[in-house]
């Protein structure tokens, strides 16, 4: 038999054998980098000192531009009022332990998401009856 006029058939065994090695190859590399980012979390909030127990907490934060903030900070008590800006960081406050925040109780914003659902839902039921 000649070995130029190998069927067609005979070359595909390899093929497969070939995909699988490399599917497995690339799971086995994602599975490493998975495993490696998930140490790196772990281990990144024990050091880094970003836990609630610290010194320094952020309480709340509000977003007034895309890039400017306004945070409250919670420092051994007293809670502090910062502007946050790309380029710098302002004092506006400082409020100490003895002072009371009194935290006006607002309307509940329309919830968008929901509405529109409902209201595709009532349509529906609508055109079914």
């Amino acid at each position: 038999m000649n070995p130029v006029s190998i069927p067609a058939a005979a070359s595909t065994p390899d093929l497969w054998m070939a995909l699988l090695k490399s599917v497995a190859m690339l799971s086995l590399v994602l599975g490493i980098l998975l495993a490696v980012l998930y140490l790196i979390r772990r281990f990144y909030g024990r050091y880094s000192g970003a836990s609630d127990r610290g010194l320094i907490r952020m309480v709340a934060t509000h977003h007034v531009a895309p890039k400017e903030r306004i945070v409250l900070l919670d420092v051994l008590g007293e809670k502090i009022l910062i502007g946050v800006t790309p380029q710098q960081i302002n004092h506006l406050a400082t409020i100490s332990n003895g002072q009371e925040i009194s935290i006006p109780q607002g309307e509940e914003k329309p919830k968008f998401f929901s509405n529109l659902l409902n209201n595709a839902l009532r349509k529906q039921l609508r055109n079914v009856r």
